[in-house]
């Protein structure tokens, strides 16, 4: 379902964010010996959950920024138009 104003995909850009703030807070619970001890299941720094929670984290960024500039684009792209495909290249 495409909107033509971006509203869509603004508010997963802006989930987007709040989550990935969320997953850093939570993941700076036990980063630079906070007050937190790292949980079992996610190991040493170069443990590979450990790499994959970080990638995650940054990827809810990733997310919110393709999607908010998708938004930005939305008004002038084919959502506009009302076409039900992408043009074709002749």
């Amino acid at each position: 379902m495409l909107q033509a104003d971006g509203k869509l995909n603004r508010a997963i850009a802006w989930w987007g964010f709040c989550l990935g703030v969320a997953a850093g807070l939570v993941m700076g619970l036990w980063s630079f010996d906070g007050p937190m001890a790292v949980p079992v299941w996610i190991g040493g720094y170069d443990r590979t959950p450990r790499r994959l929670l970080r990638l995650g984290y940054i990827a809810f960024f990733g997310i919110g920024f393709l999607n908010l500039g998708l938004a930005g684009n939305c008004p002038v792209s084919i959502c506009r138009s009302g076409q039900k495909s992408w043009p074709r290249l002749r």
